[in-house]
């Protein structure tokens, strides 16, 4: 009896366990901060601040909704969408209209990525966040810096982090801005 009590918790467990994760989103976990030698290290008020604008775009790729980016980039620098694809605010505000457009195929569909693309190796930006687990945040500044380099390390998949950019962020105005996205 004990054999069968047993057998079926094994089987059981064994099942479970074929079971992927269901990806959700991920969780931000604050990383290096680095800084010029000799300045005074961001403040945790900068750092959240930075790291507020980045879920509220994470956000954005969960729900595959691009509406409210212009909010976040400057009217007057633009945004870089990817490593060379830059776009001024008036170009941005036109492209989160287009739901065929670059910004949604990029970041939000991986199947009609790979089929634009030819590539089958491709993945797109949801994805990737999406099965992250958490996502660890190094941040890139100098002390008075109107700007922040990030590093995002996916801790689930690290093997796929080269896949993402690291963004790039603007104090304006007291705001800051993205100026080039993941």
């Amino acid at each position: 009896m004990r054999f069968l009590i047993s057998l079926t918790i094994l089987t059981f467990g064994l099942q479970c366990a074929s079971f992927s994760r269901v990806p959700s989103f991920p969780r931000l976990e604050s990383g290096r901060v680095i800084f010029n030698e000799g300045g005074t290290r961001p403040t945790k008020e900068t750092t959240d601040a930075l790291l507020h604008v980045l879920r509220e775009l994470l956000l954005m790729v969960e729900h595959r909704d691009w509406s409210k980016l212009p909010d976040y980039v400057s009217k007057k620098k633009g945004i870089y969408v990817d490593l060379k694809g830059y776009r001024s605010f008036q170009q941005l505000a036109e492209d989160v209209k287009d739901r065929n457009g670059y910004l949604y195929l990029f970041y939000h569909d991986t199947a009609a990525l790979r089929a634009g693309t030819g590539d089958k190796g491709q993945i797109a930006v949801r994805d990737l966040v999406l099965n992250a687990g958490t996502i660890r945040v190094d941040f890139f500044m100098e002390e008075g810096s109107t700007e922040c380099e990030m590093k995002l390390s996916l801790e689930e998949t690290p093997k796929e982090s080269y896949r993402m950019n690291q963004p790039v962020f603007i104090l304006e105005d007291g705001q800051w801005k993205v100026y080039r996205l993941f």
